[in-house]
């Protein structure tokens, strides 16, 4: 997102770090925690296509 059009993270709801930081990496693993620390938590299958589009 530090990488983005200045109108973006004013429309985003998450932001990421910037490319030279590994911002998706980090997104990622965030994610990826989440799951694993959280099986059951469920997910709405709209953040998950919300989650794909990015």
């Amino acid at each position: 997102m530090a990488n983005a059009h200045p109108e973006v993270p004013r429309a985003a709801r998450h932001r990421a770090p910037a490319n030279d930081e590994d911002g998706v990496a980090q997104v990622l693993e965030r994610f990826v925690d989440t799951l694993v620390q959280r099986p059951d938590r469920h997910i709405p299958v709209a953040t998950v296509r919300e989650f794909g589009r990015r």
